[in-house]
Parts: C-alpha cells; structure tokens; sequence
C-alpha cells in the first residue's frame, strides 16, 4: 500500500530533542521541494526531504510541519504502515478509532503485526508516545534488535528508567548508529518525541536497513467470551502470555467464543494436543489436555491473517463460585483505574452476577462503585463497593441489601480469614453479623480474582436491626445529608469532637448509634477522640448535633475510664471512679466477651485499633458486629503472627483483661462454647472452605502469585507454595492456637 500521510500531529509518541538521526549525511533525493516553510535550516529538513521523496509527507493545508510537536500514535502509525507498504487485512473494530477515520487502515495493519499494541480494543490514537515507546514500535516494525542490551545500556547514563520491554530496542538503535546518547550520556527514555524527531529516525532506518515487519497476528483482544447480559471476558496478558479465565457457568464442552464484527472468525483455527477446530462450540477437552492448574493450552491461529504463525491461549475454567460482572459506564475515562485513583472517584455502571450455574441474580444498573479499604488501598488487588439500583439478595440467603463490598483478602493465600472470622461470630451469637460468600470478580472483561462478597456492618433490618436514628434525624431536620457545616468543639472531657452545625436531635438519642474505633484519627463526617487517644467514627448517624456528639463521646469516656480504673493497690475495679458505676452499666458483658474471644483466637491485627465496632441501645453499648478480619491466623503487618504471640492490647480491653469478671465471662463462653466451636473450624470446616475454593483459586493464583509473599504483609510459608499448604497452614495455626489459649485462659 502506497499512501500519503498527512501528519496533523496530534498523537502521542515521546522523543527528546537530541538527535536520533545516522552519523552519516543523510541521503537526499534528487529535485525533492521543500513543501513546509517551518523546517528549512533545521536539522530535520533533509530527513523530512527524504520522506516527501518517498511518498511517505504531503503539503498540509497550513504549510506546516510542526517538527517540535509531539507525534502520535496514530501518525507513527501511518508513517510505519507508508513505509511497510502491506494492505490491511480483515476489519478490526476499536473502541476508540472508527473505519471513516483516515488513519484506520495504518492503524489495523500495526496493531494486527503487533507493531503499535491496541489494549482491550482502544488504540488511543491522540496520546503522544514517548521515547522508549517510539523506539520500540520502530524496531518491532523493521526487525532491529540486540543479542546482548545490558553491556550497550551500561553507558547510558539514565538506563534505569528504562523499561524491561524497551532495553531490547533502545540498545538495537544505539548499536546500528541510529540513536545516540547526548553530552551527558542521557537518552530520555520518558520524555514525549517529537514529529521532527520520529521523521528523523524513521528516515534513517529507511537508508540502512531492509524492512522486515513481522507477520500479521490475531489479536486475542478481538476475541471474547459472552455470557448471559453483559456477562463477557476477554483474554489478557499475564506474564507475557495470553489467558481466558472463564466463571463456572461456562461451558468447557461446548465453549463459544464470538469476535469483533469485521474480524474473518470463519478462518480461525483452535489447536491443542488433543486436535483442532475450526468451528464453534469448543469442546476443549476434545482439543486439549489439562496443564498443571486445570489450564487448556490452545494455539490459535488464522491462515488468512497469521499464515504459520499462532499465538497461545490458556484457558482456565472456575469451579463452583457465582460470577460478577462489573461494565463501567464509560471505560475509557472512568474505569477501573480511575476508581482506583482514590476513594473520592465513585463512578456508575452496569452489574451482572451470575449463581455457578449460569442463572441470573442481578442484571441491572450500578448507580455507585467506588474504592474501599484503608491499608488495603495500596495492595496490587483493590477492593470495592457497590451501591444496586434495588434491594437484591445476591448471597441467596433471604436477605435483601443495596450495599455490598467486595472485599479483594490480597494477603490471604488462604483466602478465607475474614470469612472465617464472621461464620465463627455468627455461630458465636454475635448480632448483627455481615454475611458472606465468594465470587470471581471481572470488571469491564478482565477477570480480578476471587473476591469475598460481603454485607456491610450497617443498621439495617437484613443485618443489624436496631432503631435506625438516622431515619430520625433524616425526618427532623430538612435537607439532612446535603452535606451541612461541619464543626469541632471540646466536650467536658478535654477532648475534640466533631459534628455537623444546625443539626436538630430527635427526641430520643439513647439508641441507634453505630461507632468504630479507627487508630488515631477519625475518617467521617462527625467522630471524637477519647482520654487514651483513640478516634472514634460515628458511621451511623452520618451527621449528628454537637449536644449527641457530646453525649455519645462522654458515654464512651466513661465507660474507657471505667475499664481502666485501678483501686490503691492497683487492683483493675472496672468501676468508673467518679460515676462509681460499673463498666457493664456501660456495656454489654456477653458481647464484649465473644468479641474478645474471636479477636483473641485469630489474634486479629487490627483488633480495639481500627475496625471495631460498637452499637447503641438504650443508653448501653454492646460490642460488634466484626469487620475486618483479614489480618489474623497468622499474617502480621511486617512479621509472622505466631500462635503464641500476645493479641495486641491497644484499646479497652487493655484495661478489661485485668478485670476479674470479665476474665469469667471470657473464661466460661471460653469452656462452654467457643473451644469446641473453634476446634470444629480448625479441624473440618476450613477444609470445607478448600474445597468450595481450590478450583476457582487456581484462576485468582495465576494473577496475583505473589500473595504467598506479598511485601509488607507475611506469613509463613514460603514462595511456590500450594493453596492446601497455605490452608494447612491456617489449620496448624489454630489447633496450636488454641493450645496455648488452654493455657493462658486456665489462670483466669
């Protein structure tokens, strides 16, 4: 194909200014005419004479070139596919270039040779390159490359910013005399290029080398798997090799793939060990024999695009879990990594959840999805929450939420701590416990892992149904929730305590309260700080008066006081000295008992620091519901968790372990319930979890195989480990556990 380009740069591919051009002259061909005014005398105009000569720059309308403009992608490509002269073949679509567009044709031919990479089918044809990307594509597009890049890179004095996938190329322009470092030794690897920079370097791979573009390729992204309303999965790269995930209710013997319009399907062959199919379904165990992890590994190729050449797929099927699909509204600005950004960045979109089977729990709108966590925010794998148009029962338990979380449990190889933690609580009596199940998590067709599918700890009827005060306040007070003045003041305690201007109280403000103990500092719109420092979130109400805010933080001093309160021989009373009332005036002895006996047994890294929550009823506090489990049996924020280690006592029951009916109360539900509740778990039902897990974990360990050792968060056992060693793991953990509770507690 012989084509004009015009070069209305406005694309992106990143060059710095010095010069990428050969040491020799350049080549000029004879009676070529200047036909822009803005690069005589520079030291591009015999380049850019040289590709007016071939054919490959027309006049623009203005007579400007615009040398020291950033190319784009789109006009690197058109210039690459000008000097490739190969015909596009087959028509891809892109989400993001349309067939009119007149850089089309260029643009299939460098993303079907897997010259210039279109991600997902969006090419982003205006975003400027930068230089290392440039000198990639170039090399991919004429076959340069180097045997040996790291001796070549020693000398250039910014080599570490180098990518991994561009220290091949750069080295192959620097040994072909084509790229040369500038005085200082620097070749700008991030920095955009410009137009006068890619025509020069284009110009001079033309003079001195023969062209050999790689052949055409069949791009997997073309290519996906559609479920039932919205239900779709594409294959993405993982470790420089292409992969399906797919949920359990597709269909292994008979798998049907669809391609984008346009895409020559008919001529694409499917080929494993087994045999080879050219037509769908797929039965892929027909085609191919299962890999280590369950995996089918096919080639896939087209004769009419790829000739010889194939690419490999693995696909791996889940077993067992129920499938969410979340398709954001608009992926290209407000996907998944925007929300990523920070939890500021709610976005909306579509929803559908499938049960393992295939039958359809949600097809609907997501009117919110936003990020979710603190620590966990900067954890690889996310996770989220999500608001449904409707009240909708998607565990299938009879219990109907619009709220929900997806909860990511990067650290946990077991995947399962925080769910465990919950069913033990919810066997134990503690109200108001969140439910919870697992699913395999794809957002906008690329498959994120095993999530833990979880209710919130919110007052509500499905969960923790206590009298809703917000509702109240909600009634009494016009325009509550458009974000009214926040204020801070100092209660009679001396301590800070924030709250929301021109509230007014309904009547009654002794129930209906939920708080969360969060380290140091609050994070919501109205929260307190105690006399010991700690920050407590008022989550619910979400605005509250300064005279509940006074109340509800004074109610928790007392009780602090009370738990901490010591006789003259420093004897623990449990008496609050200037009230004379007991903590159990204060709070609810049983709850707070099987909380610490939970939080004591998984020896939770979190616990009576952030994530604790307490609620309000009739003036009492009672402990729960629990949250946040994820760091315990064993995972500990820079070292290993041993069965033997001391739960960290950071907060109120740092004074109620020293008080001697509360060490009976512990020790009773110790004897009478929990021990053989515990022991149920450790010895059958986290196996149980295993089994319901092992198949779609083997998916969720293919992305993310580093959380056997994830930086910053560890457990004990080491890289190349199993998922039945990191369960295994958990239940040695526990059995030893609750030994050395044996011990401890038989004192109390």
């Amino acid at each position: 194909m012989k084509k004009a380009i015009y070069l209305w740069l406005t694309v992106c591919l990143a060059l710095s200014l010095f010069s990428c051009a050969s040491a020799d002259t350049p080549e000029v061909i004879p009676e070529t005419e200047q036909i822009f005014t803005d690069v005589a005398g520079t030291e591009y105009e015999e380049d850019i004479l040289y590709l007016i000569g071939k054919g490959l720059l027309a006049e623009t309308p203005d007579g400007l070139f615009r040398p020291g403009e950033s190319v784009t992608r789109a006009e690197a490509a058109e210039l690459i596919a000008g000097v490739l002269r190969l015909e596009r073949i087959g028509e891809p679509e892109y989400t993001d270039v349309s067939k009119d567009d007149p850089a089309y044709d260029a643009i299939a031919i460098c993303t079907m040779r897997g010259i210039i990479n279109a991600s997902k089918g969006a090419f982003d044809p205006d975003r400027p390159l930068t230089r290392q990307e440039a000198f990639v594509v170039l090399c991919r597009a004429s076959g340069l490359s180097s045997d040996a890049p790291e001796p070549t890179l020693k000398a250039v004095s910014d080599s570490e910013e180098i990518k991994s996938w561009a220290r091949e190329s750069v080295a192959a322009l620097i040994e072909a005399s084509m790229l040369f470092p500038d005085g200082s030794g620097k070749i700008r690897p991030l920095d955009k290029m410009t137009r006068g920079e890619f025509a020069s370097l284009l110009a001079s791979i033309d003079r001195t080398t023969e062209w050999s573009a790689p052949p055409a390729q069949l791009d997997p992204f073309y290519m996906s798997w559609r479920g039932t309303r919205g239900a779709e999965v594409k294959p993405q790269l993982v470790a420089g090799e292409y992969w399906l995930f797919l949920p359990s209710s597709a269909n292994k013997e008979s798998l049907e793939l669809s391609f984008a319009a346009g895409f020559p399907e008919s001529e694409v062959v499917f080929s494993g060990d087994l045999g080879e199919s050219a037509s769908m379904p797929l039965n892929v165990t027909k085609l191919s024999t299962p890999g280590k992890r369950g995996e089918y590994t096919l080639c896939v190729s087209s004769p009419e695009i790829t000739g010889e050449d194939a690419i490999t797929l693995h696909i791996l099927f889940s077993e067992g879990l129920s499938s969410v699909f979340i398709n954001s509204d608009n992926a290209a600005e407000y996907g998944r990594s925007f929300v990523e950004l920070g939890k500021e960045n709610a976005v909306s979109g579509t929803m559908t959840m499938l049960s393992a089977s295939g039958e359809i729990i949600y097809s609907g709108e997501l009117p919110q999805l936003r990020l979710r966590g603190n620590s966990t925010t900067y954890y690889p794998k996310k996770s989220y929450q999500i608001k449904l148009a409707s009240r909708t029962d998607l565990l299938r338990i009879g219990q109907k939420s619009k709220t929900w979380t997806l909860l990511a449990q990067y650290a946990d190889a077991a995947l399962f701590r925080d769910k465990l933690c919950k069913d033990m609580a919810a066997d134990l009596g503690l109200y108001g416990t969140p439910d919870s199940g697992w699913v395999d998590l794809y957002y906008d067709g690329a498959y994120r892992g095993v999530y833990e599918l979880s209710e919130k700890v919110k007052i509500d009827p499905n969960g923790l149904y206590i009298r809703d005060l917000e509702k109240e306040y909600e009634a009494a007070n016009e325009d509550y929730g458009s974000s009214p003045a926040l204020a801070s003041g100092i209660n009679l305690y001396g301590e800070v305590i924030h709250y929301a201007e021109t509230i007014v109280d309904p009547v009654d403000i002794t129930s209906g309260f939920l708080l969360e103990e969060n380290h140091y500092s609050g994070d919501e719109s109205c929260w307190f700080k105690t006399n010991r420092g700690r920050a407590v979130n008022v989550k619910s109400p979400e605005y509250i008066s300064k005279e509940a805010a006074e109340y509800i933080s004074g109610l928790f001093q007392e009780f602090e006081d009370a738990a901490y309160a010591q006789d003259k021989s420093g004897q623990y009373t449990g008496v609050n000295p200037k009230t004379g009332k007991d903590y159990t005036e204060y709070a609810d002895l049983d709850s707070l008992a099987r909380l610490y006996l939970i939080y004591f047994f998984s020896n939770n890294q979190d616990a009576y620091c952030q994530s604790t929550f307490y609620y309000l009823v009739n003036g009492k506090l009672y402990a729960g519901p629990i949250w946040d489990s994820d760091q315990s049996f064993g995972i500990g924020w820079t070292e290993p968790v041993l069965p033997s280690d001391e739960l960290r006592f950071d907060h109120i029951v740092g004074g109620l372990v020293n008080v001697k009916s509360f060490r009976q109360a512990v020790k009773e539900i110790y004897v009478d319930e929990f021990r053989a509740l515990a022991s149920e778990y450790a010895e059958r039902r986290i196996y149980e979890y295993f089994s319901l897990l092992s198949g779609a974990e083997r998916m969720n360990h293919v992305i993310w195989p580093e959380y056997f050792s994830v930086s910053g968060v560890k457990s004990s056992f080491p890289e190349g480990s199993e998922y039945s060693d990191a369960v295994k793991y958990v239940g040695d953990w526990m059995l030893e556990r609750l030994s050395y509770m044996d011990a401890k507690l038989a004192d109390w």
